[in-house]
């Protein structure tokens, strides 16, 4: 037993003794364990302080696909190498975070005796690698010798969510800008020449986004598969921050909104990727827009910090709380269902493949700000290599 601080599940840790005693006892009780080792499903047996007794075969073999090798006596987070697992010195199930996780939840439900399902998104890392995946988690109670142990069965769907999002990016989103094509271009012939002019304006910059947010697409797919390989050349941080600027000024996003750059000391040029570094900017910025009423201004910013350059994106709008744990998570939006890739594309380039660092800060005082860190020259990994242009 431990007296460590939790800030939701117990903290409590079983013995590795204990642990080995409990997986013999489960071997000797659980005939029916060989036709759970023959369902497809990972499963995993948990105590009553959530530490991993035994697995099935599904399991073991995801595990390995994964990377991972867990310890037996581990949490379901700290096997699976989730990033806030280990936030709180009592492992997984006792931050913050904690508290938004739907394995957790269902796992404590089930500790009560009631069959629980929940949805996870689960961020973790492999090695350096930061990953992502969406999961149906099942736990359902289970008793042996007047012990209570749990069930927690692990179906991917992150095929599934995936898909959804994409349905509405192209469905909905890209539909709405090829109406604005469509609906200029059949007008174009019954306008004056300066009206078309302007109508021409309009189709050229809709065409734009149609062309930017399918590349933007393709390369987070490259990127989740780990194909995307930057091409790194030296970028004026300055005018990186304004060519965004420039880009959303005449986006509907911005309409009776104001974006202004915060004037800034001189830097140096940072060596990244011009393309993915507008991406990430892009997505600070359009959260900002979609935070922000008519007539509220967005402010951005440059600074100089720890050998690198931070890029910063203020809107007066707060996060609540139970959101703000939630934010970088695949699949989760404040703006509705099937969302929720454009924070999440953020860290995932920015980390994996730029050397950098992207947070953010929230409070009703403050506002809301998403930092993005960059470093002036990249450390080598296997992300940051040059390669011909995309």
């Amino acid at each position: 037993m431990t007296e460590q601080e939790t800030l939701f599940a117990n903290p409590d840790r079983t013995q590795a003794e204990e642990i080995a005693r409990k997986a013999r006892n489960l071997g000797q009780a659980l005939v029916s364990w060989d036709i759970l080792d023959c369902a497809p499903t990972p499963m995993m047996v948990l105590d009553e302080n959530r530490q991993m007794v035994a697995a099935n075969q599904a399991l073991e073999e995801m595990f390995r696909e994964l990377g991972l090798a867990p310890a037996p006596g581990m949490r379901p987070g700290e096997a699976l190498g989730c990033v806030y697992s280990f936030q709180m010195p009592a492992g997984c199930g006792t931050s913050e975070h904690c508290r938004e996780c739907g394995a957790c939840q269902a796992i404590l439900q089930a500790q009560k005796g009631e069959r629980c399902r929940r949805e996870c998104r689960l961020t973790f890392r492999v090695g350096e690698v930061l990953r992502a995946t969406e999961m149906e988690v099942t736990a359902s109670p289970l008793d042996v010798h007047g012990a209570r142990y749990t069930i927690l069965s692990l179906l991917d769907v992150s095929h599934q969510k995936r898909r959804q999002a994409l349905e509405r990016i192209f469905f909905h989103d890209l539909m709405n800008t090829a109406w604005v094509v469509s609906g200029y271009a059949s007008l174009l012939s019954s306008l004056d020449p300066e009206r078309a002019g302007r109508g021409l304006e309009r189709i050229l910059q809709a065409a734009q986004r149609l062309v930017e947010e399918i590349q933007t697409q393709r390369d987070l797919l490259s990127a989740e598969q780990g194909d995307l390989r930057p091409v790194l050349a030296p970028v004026d941080p300055e005018q990186a921050l304004h060519q965004v600027a420039s880009d959303y000024r005449t986006s509907p996003l911005a309409e009776g909104i104001s974006l202004e750059i915060e004037p800034g000391p001189a830097l140096p040029p940072v060596y990244t990727d011009h393309l993915l570094l507008n991406r990430v900017l892009s997505n600070m910025v359009k959260n900002a827009l979609e935070a922000s009423p008519k007539g509220a201004t967005v402010h951005l910013s440059l600074r100089e910090r720890e050998s690198g350059v931070e890029f910063l994106v203020h809107n007066a709008g707060s996060i609540p709380r139970n959101l703000q744990l939630q934010v970088f998570q695949r699949s989760f939006s404040t703006k509705g269902r099937n969302r929720g890739l454009g924070t999440y594309s953020m860290k995932l380039l920015a980390e994996n493949y730029l050397s950098g660092r992207v947070d953010f800060q929230s409070t009703p005082e403050e506002g809301t700000t998403f930092r993005l860190w960059l470093p002036f020259q990249p450390s080598a990994s296997p992300g940051n290599r040059s390669s011909p242009p995309r």
